[in-house]
């Protein structure tokens, strides 16, 4: 027994909301799941849980009727976790994506790879000859990660988990490996796409490659800004800040800056993306958005798909990479989840701001969105159907990002809504 665990929530138990997140739990185990023992409730044991650890080839088992302590383990840890860290308060439904956020990048690595457990051992009893006593020893306290690399058969499973080195040194190298190799999405990872059409990867890029994007960046922009004419002043200049003349966006940093040229051609970045939408993938069009402190202004809901008008709707993916934190304060994107799955809306502009081409407020009436922080050097992606926005940077801190839509070999631009030029395309597998 390691006493490895994940927490996640769900908006609600039902299939919709529940699969999914299932799935995601599945994939943070550094093991392969054998088998899954739920208790008898019917979030758990029912037809389409059953079928999606079928295809996982996972055993399927339930406690037995009125045997609390099957799960006894488990049971545990609603006081000793999950309640120490959310308390006893109702939470509302809408906070479910963010908790989630949390357990996953935050929650569960401290449980996992920082927090000590004790570990029982057996020992023969003084005073009942015969008979085997569990005790728990201050020198027996390890992490879950440490207790799952001890165990004999571990080296044999997962390298990562070998050697002296401590803990967090080993989990770091994993992900410098991870970003200079090829890195295809797990089975759950992709239908967590398919089903809310965005999913977060967090940590591909590192401080060295983010903070090269952002010197560059700078000094385009400070060139671009002084040779910008003044009729296209409002199509670039953030009019949400009015201390300073700041620019809100610049074009195609694929096609004119080597730094974004090279976040772009990323083997893991890559793979991630011909997991999503196939081989053979070209950067069509980025920008660089800079969200500035002391009021960059918002990014109204949209579908990406309209600005590109694709042949194939599921043939362009977004990769939106966070060059600083993206948080609620200053301006994280927020999704519409589920609708990569339905049709692209007709999009309307205000009369003074042509370029703002947003979802008619009817629509988004009946969608609620979801934000979805992720932070510095992670990477969001989404599907060109989905309905995402961001809000404004409220906040003393800068929220930039670097967006880069990706097109399958397939995918070609039938009824773009703005002009698009071809000869900037970047293939890069």
């Amino acid at each position: 027994m390691t006493q490895l665990q994940v927490v996640a929530t769900v908006q609600t138990i039902s299939e919709a909301h529940l699969l999914p997140v299932i799935e995601q739990m599945l994939k943070q185990f550094p093991f392969e799941i054998l088998g899954f023992h739920a208790d008898n409730g019917s979030e758990y044991v029912n037809h389409a849980v059953a079928r999606m650890l079928d295809k996982l080839r996972i055993e399927f088992t339930r406690s037995r009727p009125r045997r609390s302590n099957d799960n006894g383990l488990a049971e545990t840890k609603n006081g000793a976790v999950v309640r120490k860290e959310f308390g006893y308060a109702h939470i509302p439904q809408r906070h479910a994506a963010r908790f989630n956020t949390f357990c996953r990048e935050y929650l569960n690595p401290f449980l996992n790879f920082h927090r000590p457990c004790l570990f029982a051992t057996d020992k023969l009893d003084p005073k009942k000859p015969g008979r085997i006593k569990r005790v728990y020893r201050p020198e027996d306290a390890m992490t879950p990660l440490d207790k799952l690399a001890s165990l004999p058969e571990a080296s044999r499973q997962d390298s990562r988990l070998t050697g002296p080195a401590p803990r967090r040194t080993v989990i770091h190298q994993t992900e410098i490996k991870l970003r200079s190799a090829p890195m295809a999405l797990a089975e759950p990872d992709k239908a967590h796409y398919r089903h809310f059409g965005h999913i977060t990867v967090p940590d591909l890029f590192d401080a060295r490659e983010v903070d090269a994007v952002i010197a560059d960046i700078h000094a385009w922009g400070e060139a671009f800004l002084a040779e910008l004419p003044a009729a296209r002043r409002a199509w670039y200049v953030d009019g949400g800040v009015k201390a300073r003349e700041v620019l809100r966006k610049l074009d195609n940093p694929h096609h004119h800056r080597e730094p974004v040229r090279r976040l772009a051609r990323t083997p893991a970045l890559v793979s991630i993306v011909e997991s999503l939408i196939g081989p053979g993938v070209s950067v069509c069009f980025s920008q660089i958005f800079f969200k500035p402190p002391g009021g960059g202004g918002p990014k109204p809901a949209h579908q990406d798909n309209f600005y590109f008008g694709p042949n194939d709707p599921d043939g362009l993916v977004t990769a939106w990479i966070a060059l600083d934190d993206a948080t609620l304060e200053n301006g994280c994107l927020y999704f519409g989840d589920g609708t990569n799955r339905g049709p692209v809306y007709a999009h309307e502009a205000p009369a003074d701001e042509p370029y703002n081409l947003q979802l008619p407020a009817a629509i988004l009436e009946r969608q609620p969105m979801t934000p979805a922080p992720v932070m510095r050097g992670g990477v969001s992606f989404h599907h060109g159907n989905t309905f995402h926005q961001s809000g404004p940077n409220l906040s003393t801190r800068w929220r930039r990002a670097c967006a880069l839509h990706y097109v399958n070999a397939r995918t070609h631009f039938e009824h773009p809504a703005l002009p698009y030029d071809e000869g900037s395309m970047l293939r890069v597998s």
